[in-house]
């Protein structure tokens, strides 16, 4: 079952991570997707298990793709992902993610 639509009532803009070059991150084209924004301020783990003060949790409905590290746009203001979490039922609902 995937997260209901009335629920998304925000649009924000992803750039996924493509990799590191010699001048920092490498960020592809921007992706529009529709999801839900609110702010969060509890500390959480990211994948190499440092601490971190998460500013806001999103959700996002599939089949966006996001990444560890990928960058979200949201009210011209931009967070970095820190942590992602797929949520599933029976299949995949929606992906939650934690922006600093």
């Amino acid at each position: 079952m995937r997260i209901f639509p009335f629920l998304l009532i925000h649009s924000a803009q992803v750039k996924p991570l493509l990799g590191h070059g010699a001048y920092g991150p490498i960020y592809g084209d921007p992706i529009n997707g529709r999801c839900r924004i609110e702010p969060y301020n509890q500390l959480i783990r990211n994948e190499k298990g440092a601490e971190i003060v998460a500013r806001y949790r999103a959700f996002f409905d599939v089949p966006i793709i996001i990444t560890t590290g990928s960058m979200v746009i949201f009210r011209g203001q931009e967070f970095e992902v820190i942590s992602v979490a797929e949520q599933c039922d029976f299949d995949l609902s929606h992906i939650e993610v934690y922006l600093q």
